[in-house]
């Protein structure tokens, strides 16, 4: 059988290669603008947190109200709440997207 064998050289060149990769990376992120955008979707995130914080149970008490839906449409909102979050984070980045 044939085994691959990796040479420190090899070892030497990737992990040089990883480190020219991140340099460029946070390069980038320090950039002005690159900044301002991961600090927008930051203050997006931590909003939609709140929100999703307040809004779960007051969702759940109002899905426990509701009685004589048809269970597509109870699947349909409990998949919603369990999601509840990531929807509110895409729809404030969807807002900010304008």
């Amino acid at each position: 059988m044939d085994q691959t064998t990796v040479s420190t050289e090899d070892l030497a060149e990737v992990s040089l290669g990883l480190w020219v990769w991140a340099q460029g990376f946070i390069d980038n992120l320090l950039r002005p603008w690159n900044a301002y955008q991961l600090g927008i979707a930051l203050g997006v995130f931590a909003l939609s947190y709140l929100v999703t914080r307040l809004a779960r149970p007051r969702m759940h008490d109002w899905m426990r109200q509701r009685e004589g839906w048809p269970k597509w449409r109870m699947r349909v909102l409990v998949v919603l709440h369990r999601r509840l979050g990531m929807v509110v984070f895409m729809s404030g980045l969807g807002l900010l997207q304008v």
